[in-house]
């Protein structure tokens, strides 16, 4: 799908005046807050009086709160009382607003002050002081864009649209009469065009205070949250980025940045490091809190959510964004009567706005409860026919409950409300052209499917056994039956993401949205598809049973454990990642794996999908087969781990946590038994960061691999000898531990010899393990030592033997020796580790009879759907086992992999038949 690449109409002049625009802008002073009028530079005023407000405007906030400091006048007691709020002392924040009101000495001075007063009053729930100082401030300047803004704010926030809407408009003919000049001013009208849904005008407003001011961060901020509102990532991004070149500590510009790092880039380290800085100047700032409820509401740690919640409204009782969430979190968290009353507290003093109902539909959506989503945003829409975030909100989900014709009427509305919305955009363009060459059809009652032209036929031949085999398994487990499963196949990975999330920037294989599932097409030709539409498949009755409120880290993880059934290999295999984490005591506990799993933890989330999958393997064990099927029906009712485990598997969440950690010491005992390196711990190391060690012996022995590995040669070999030292006069095994860390260091430096002599020595030591052995082996074979290279790998593989790497090697230098049978048991086990890989499945079916030959050939048809041989491999092995029916099915299946071919490969099917003494069943290839 063609991705339009729209430039801001500000952006692009500034980029035609640019040399102008740096030509000038030495001549405005440092000190001057803003571009002012003839009149009011005419005024002369103390220039400490414009200091810290110029400081604290351009995001100088470490000199503006100083500045704000040396004197009482109007101007630095509002800043005061801005840094007094971001502390957490609103009362001693109003009463320095009310005494710069009082200290004003000019027009502008008092609106600052009036503004600043207004706003704490509204933040505390004294809408109707507020109102009544707004009102009194605009009678007195009538002019003032600013005053406009929050009294139209405000007036909105209650219901009172006609009137905000009449105020708000008087901005805009204002601005069309070039009556504004002033750069905070032009803002105002950008945010007030914002709020009426007038994005051209507010567009227009902002890059006029743009070429006014092309560095100052409040405009960049401001066009950041107007991106942001259309989920025009890259451009806010980009604006956002700016202004914190301006102005590094802005607590607005790193909350803003936090939510692209969050949910663009899922770097939740990184949104948490963002909104940490805008904390260091702003401990008590309420965007800041606010954003970090709505993170960790969406990692489902809902008691944290609501906490956050609970104290920004003790400091604003009224607070919509915070009364609107507290009910999404409510909601989410099973709990009907906190939503109730959540809801009631904003209807109180909100009778038509429809923002609270927006938002838990949003947040519903966002945790997969797609029909509940659809629900809240048409409540919305009742109280507000007009909410632009409401129908696109509508829109998208109908996407995602099967209601594609609805969906297609509500996103045209959508975008004729806001044609700045990037998902509305890219998802109308989609339906309107992107899928012309895609064809929808029904081909079973269990299937429905979507696929392009091209593919259609071969994917509904591909595709309807599996799922008819999907059907009959999780049907009898489950006790309903999905009829029709939607299933949408892309061979663009542009058109998949958009149609996913309405952005072109994810990239996994599939995704479901209940009884929906979208896959990448297997024309990509890299990864099992069969075993991802198993996987996803397996979401959709899952999300069936628990109501779709089932926590994501179960639902992965028991489709993780499903499709382990179905074929080992499925399983994922990172055992030593997780061993290591165990033994170094950063693995998540069983009741922390929602947060781990969204939050990544530090660890890379594939790994997150094989502990899931342990969980549900533990869960299993001491709850029996049908613990999963009974927690996912309990989950539509209780949706929390915690609350609902203990009920159903008759254990406290602290005996389960307890028994989980030591199942999995159990299992991994032999991979445990000997130290690992904290790769963790050496990678932070390398990143500069302040590492807490378990001693002085392994500070310094890391030190040296961290050097080793980032190619300082001769720093390394110090701290190689430094490490040694530390290690002598610690006994005997910890100088083993040191000698097995500097086998990786050294052959990090090309010294393979001296890898072996150190590795040598900590085996003779007694140390053990698959890290060890891996490293030795590596070291051997680049030294030409084959048999000991071999006898490492060996080892390797025989303490984890569910290790990929470990027994490639075996394979390779078994083969290269001779050792044929080692071999062959080394690809036989690789074939078990690896579903994804076509080269070894081919190879395996070539070199193989019987059963392992077909599956070996149905793996390698499973991975290369298009390739005409794979089917044909399919055929023969059938053939070969007397099973005629099946190879035609393969035959045909051949046939539409190759259109050009298919009348030669239909007849060479008819022959091969006849010559296997089936020729009743030839005439059967049409």
């Amino acid at each position: 799908m063609k991705q339009r690449n729209r430039r801001t109409l500000w952006r692009s002049a500034l980029v035609m005046l640019g040399a102008a625009l740096v030509c000038v802008q030495p001549a405005v002073g440092l000190a001057q807050t803003s571009v002012s009028t003839s009149a009011e530079r005419a005024r002369s005023e103390p220039a400490s009086r414009r200091d810290a407000a110029d400081a604290f405007e351009r995001g100088l906030l470490s000199e503006a709160r100083t500045l704000s400091g040396t004197r009482d006048d109007s101007a630095s007691l509002v800043v005061r009382a801005r840094f007094a709020h971001w502390d957490g002392d609103d009362a001693g924040a109003l009463r320095m607003t009310e005494q710069a009101m009082a200290l004003a000495a000019s027009d502008s001075e008092r609106v600052d002050a009036a503004l600043a007063h207004a706003e704490l009053m509204h933040l505390r729930g004294d809408w109707d002081k507020a109102e009544t100082l707004l009102r009194d401030t605009l009678s007195g300047a009538p002019q003032s864009m600013r005053t406009r803004l929050a009294l139209g704010q405000l007036l909105w926030e209650q219901g009172d649209r006609s009137e905000a809407t009449q105020i708000l408009e008087a901005m805009a003919a204002r601005y069309n009469d070039g009556l504004v000049e002033d750069l905070r001013e032009l803002v105002a009208v950008g945010r007030g065009m914002h709020l009426l849904g007038r994005l051209r005008d507010a567009n227009r407003a902002l890059g006029r205070a743009a070429r006014l001011a092309p560095d100052h961060p409040r405009v960049h901020i401001a066009f950041g949250e107007l991106m942001l509102a259309g989920y025009n990532y890259s451009e806010a991004e980009d604006s956002l980025n700016r202004a914190l070149e301006a102005a590094p500590q802005h607590p607005e510009a790193h909350r803003l940045m936090a939510e692209i790092e969050f949910f663009v880039g899922g770097n939740f380290g990184a949104a948490e490091e963002r909104l940490s800085i805008g904390g260091e100047i702003a401990p008590h700032h309420l965007g800041i809190a606010l954003q970090r409820a709505r993170f960790a509401m969406i990692r489902g740690e809902w008691a944290s959510a609501a906490a956050i919640l609970d104290e920004v409204l003790q400091r604003a009782p009224r607070h919509s964004d915070a009364i609107s969430l507290l009910a999404a979190v409510r909601y989410l968290g099973g709990d009907r009567s906190g939503f109730e009353r959540a809801r009631d507290d904003f209807t109180q003093h909100r009778s038509r706005s429809s923002m609270l109902w927006r938002v838990v539909g949003e947040a519903a959506a966002l945790n997969n409860r797609h029909a509940e989503a659809v629900h809240f945003f048409e409540e919305a829409l009742e109280r507000d026919p007009d909410d632009a975030g409401a129908l696109a909100g509508l829109g998208l989900a109908l996407t995602r409950t099967g209601d594609e014709a609805r969906a297609l009427d509500v996103l045209q509305r959508a975008a004729r409300e806001d044609r700045f919305h990037v998902r509305v955009h890219n998802m109308l363009e989609l339906y309107q052209r992107g899928l012309r060459d895609y064809l929808t059809a029904p081909v079973a009652p269990g299937l429905r499917l979507r696929a392009h032209m091209d593919q259609h036929e071969l994917l509904k031949a591909a595709s309807l056994p599996l799922v008819d085999e999907a059907h009959d398994v999780f049907s009898k487990r489950y006790g309903q039956r999905i009829e029709p499963l939607i299933v949408e196949i892309y061979p663009e990975p542009q058109t998949f993401s958009v149609r996913s999330v309405g952005v072109p920037k994810i990239d996994p294989h599939g995704i479901c949205f209940g009884d929906t599932v979208l896959l990448r097409s297997p024309a990509d030709a890299d990864f099992n598809w069969e075993m991802v539409l198993w996987h996803e498949t397996a979401h959709a009755y899952h999300l069936r049973v628990s109501e779709s409120r089932v926590p994501r880290w179960f639902t992965e993880g028991l489709a993780e454990y499903e499709s382990g059934e179905r074929d080992a290999s499925y399983r994922r295999f990172h055992d030593e990642e997780i061993a290591r984490r165990l033994q170094h005591g950063t693995l998540p506990a069983l009741s922390e794996l929602g947060e781990a799993f969204l939050a990544g933890r530090g660890f890379d989330v594939i790994v997150a999908y094989q502990l899931a999958s342990l969980a549900i393997d533990y869960i299993v064990e001491i709850g029996g087969r049908d613990a999963p099927t009974r927690m996912l029906r309990g989950f539509a009712e209780v949706p929390r781990f915690d609350a609902l485990a203990p009920q159903v598997l008759n254990r406290s969440v602290e005996a389960l946590d307890a028994g989980f950690d030591a199942w999995l010491r159990t299992r991994y005992a032999p991979l445990i038994t000997h130290p690992m390196i904290d790769v963790e711990r050496v990678r932070r190391m390398a990143g500069g960061e302040e590492v807490e060690h378990a001693d002085a012996v392994e500070e310094g022995v890391y030190k040296a691999l961290v050097a080793a590995l980032e190619g300082r040669g001769d720093q390394a070999r110090v701290l190689i000898a430094s490490a040694r030292r530390r290690a002598a006069g610690a006994g005997v095994q910890e100088q083993a531990r040191v000698e097995a860390v500097l086998v990786h260091a050294f052959h990090a430096l090309g010294q393979n010899d001296e890898a072996l002599r150190a590795g040598r020595s900590a085996l003779d030591a007694g140390l053990e393990g698959p890290e060890l052995r891996l490293a030795l082996a590596r070291a051997a074979a680049q030294r030409e030592q084959l048999h000991e290279a071999l006898v490492h790998a060996e080892a390797a593989s025989s303490v984890n033997p569910g290790s990929p790497e470990a027994w490639a090697m075996v394979e390779e230098r078994a083969a290269v020796l001779g050792e044929h049978a080692l071999a062959r048991r080394a690809r036989l086990a690789r074939f078990e580790l690896s579903a994804h890989d076509p080269g070894l499945a081919r190879a395996l079916f070539e070199s193989s009879r019987g059963e392992l030959r077909l599956r070996a050939a149905e793996r390698w048809a499973a991975i290369e759907t298009f390739r005409t041989e794979a089917h044909l491999a399919v055929a023969s092995a059938l053939l070969e086992l007397k099973r005629p029916d099946e190879a035609i099915a393969a035959f045909e299946r051949a046939a539409l992999s190759d259109p050009q071919r298919a009348s030669t490969i239909k007849e060479d099917a008819r022959e091969q038949l006849t010559r296997g003494g089936w020729r009743d069943k030839a005439p059967l290839i049409p």
